[in-house]
């Protein structure tokens, strides 16, 4: 019998094994037997294991066997051990004139700093990019994870971090944009993704893509923007953003 455990219980690593898990019982033909508790924390994650498995294409999951056995650290699984592209969405991206760029650029884990990026760049790409609405992506903002691949797979893009939000990116097949740092081949082996390394340099590949409908602006009010901003502004900013989106949607 396959065993198999997620190391850690972050979204990413869940999404990351339970893809692996639907891949390996199709290659060997025998079923996957998926543990619900996490080998690092013992949190039960059951629920969430469930609501991948039944938002993966059709035919990939019939044979994974969610567990309540708890296997011992032999069995752990790390997202670096995906080497292989990750089982599709039911509901896939398209190529599209959606203006939409959906994004993920916070995240509560406090380890490897560089992993990052300064949330304020996002108000200084909505800038260059002013015919396109935003949609941050996480817990917080969508309550089931067929929402999240929604709006994913109604975007032209997807930018942000490594985190989970990232790799149901690559299952749904929207283009993606993430920050680099040290360990990103790492725990995205042999998926397609650009790797930006600050604002500057995501502006210039955004240029240069073909996954948007409009061109990005290379220029903001005659100069190159800045990748922070005051609080006052970011205010400002937001209003100004919103009383926009409404004059379009009113056009519409």
């Amino acid at each position: 019998m396959i065993k198999l455990a997620p190391y850690w219980d972050g979204f990413g690593d869940l999404w990351a094994i339970t893809s692996y898990s639907c891949l390996l019982s199709q290659r060997v033909e025998h079923p996957v037997h998926l543990s619900k508790w996490s080998v690092k924390s013992m949190w039960d994650r059951e629920t969430e294991i469930r609501d991948i498995l039944g938002n993966l294409d059709d035919g990939y999951a019939e044979n994974v066997m969610v567990t309540a056995e708890r296997f011992s650290t032999n069995s752990r699984f790390s997202v670096a051990y995906h080497h292989e592209p990750y089982v599709p969405t039911k509901v896939k991206w398209a190529r599209n004139d959606g203006r939409i760029i959906s994004y993920h650029v916070e995240t509560s884990t406090t380890h490897r700093p560089d992993r990052f990026c300064d949330p304020w760049f996002i108000d200084d790409l909505r800038d260059r990019l002013p015919d396109y609405d935003f949609v941050a992506l996480g817990k917080h903002h969508q309550s089931t994870i067929g929402e999240l691949i929604d709006i994913l797979s109604k975007s032209e893009l997807f930018v942000g971090i490594d985190s989970g939000m990232s790799h149901v990116a690559h299952s749904v097949g929207v283009p993606v944009f993430l920050k680099h740092y040290g360990e990103l081949e790492v725990t995205h082996p042999n998926k397609e993704y650009a790797a930006f390394h600050d604002g500057a340099d995501l502006a210039r590949q955004l240029s240069e893509a073909s996954c948007l409908s409009r061109p990005i602006s290379a220029n903001v009010g005659g100069r190159s923007t800045t990748w922070r901003r005051s609080r006052l502004s970011h205010v400002y900013r937001g209003i100004r953003r919103r009383c926009a989106r409404s004059v379009r949607l009113s056009l519409r």
